[in-house]
């Protein structure tokens, strides 16, 4: 009975990365087309914004500082996501309370 349990795990973690295995290589082979089928046009936005691929690291550096930086959200955006929460979740609330200005461009759509 134990090798049975034994050889079914074995057999479901061989499938299981198997699943993983290919599901990369998809996603790897998906992200090649994209670039193959995007480049043209990308390299036409690097001349019209004149700028190249070291500006790309400077922008990658930059925004993994300011990643880093955040240890949590700011609360401006903490209050919206709460409120977003608690309004989209009873509607009875949603219907009487009032929208600040700040937030309207947050508020689900109606209908």
């Amino acid at each position: 009975m134990d090798k049975h349990f034994y050889f079914h795990n074995l057999d479901k973690h061989c499938t299981s990365a198997n699943f993983l295995g290919n599901f990369t290589y998809e996603n790897y082979c998906q992200a090649l087309e994209k670039i193959q089928i995007d480049l043209p046009c990308l390299t036409q936005l690097l001349m019209q914004l004149k700028i190249n691929q070291e500006d790309y690291k400077k922008y990658l550096k930059s925004e993994c500082k300011y990643l880093a930086g955040l240890h949590t959200e700011p609360a401006e955006e903490q209050a919206s996501t709460e409120y977003i929460v608690i309004v989209s979740g009873n509607p009875m609330v949603h219907s009487r309370l009032p929208i600040p200005d700040s937030l309207k461009k947050l508020t689900l759509n109606e209908g």
